[in-house]
């Protein structure tokens, strides 16, 4: 039986997203692609993501990353947990 922690869980979110959302933010940058014209591709307001404040849906998600060019695993494995 998985022995989960949602009290660590809970705790660690925040951190979590916003790790993704600076892994996001670097990519958007090493792409050369401007907020706005991230917007112009995807309609999505990468500004709000960068935050790390949205949840992302996982079809949110997998559109910034095909935007970007890089994997979902590619994503997640550059973050530290």
């Amino acid at each position: 039986m998985l022995n989960t922690n949602f009290d660590y869980l809970e705790n660690t979110d925040a951190k979590f997203r916003l790790r993704i959302a600076l892994e996001i933010k670097r990519a958007r940058e090493m792409k050369q692609l401007s907020q706005k014209d991230f917007y112009d591709l995807t309609g999505i307001n990468i500004a709000r993501v960068e935050t790390g404040k949205q949840h992302l849906s996982v079809k949110t998600l997998r559109l910034i990353c095909y935007t970007l060019d890089i994997s979902m695993a590619g994503l997640f494995n550059c973050i530290k947990i």
